[in-house]
């Protein structure tokens, strides 16, 4: 990854990436409630991302929490 990249910026700085994630999901509420389809969808990449991120950053994955979902509800794959 670039050096220079947002990534990098993110992951350089918690806080920064903490931030982020919290704009991305007020805006993701937003469009949820009053919003088009599409543009729900695109603040709801947003959102994933900052949290991907924000997982990375404390050696925790999107399977780390799937596994967490299964647990919590009993959910099953398949």
């Amino acid at each position: 990854m670039p050096e220079g990249s947002y990534t990098a910026r993110l992951l350089r700085d918690p806080g920064l990436a903490a931030r982020k994630l919290g704009e991305e999901a007020a805006e993701a509420m937003v469009e949820a409630l009053i919003g088009t389809r599409e543009r729900l969808v695109e603040e709801a990449a947003d959102l994933l991302y900052h949290l991907m991120v924000l997982l990375r950053l404390r050696g925790a994955s999107l399977c780390d929490v799937a596994r967490a979902l299964e647990a919590r509800a009993g959910w099953r794959r398949g």
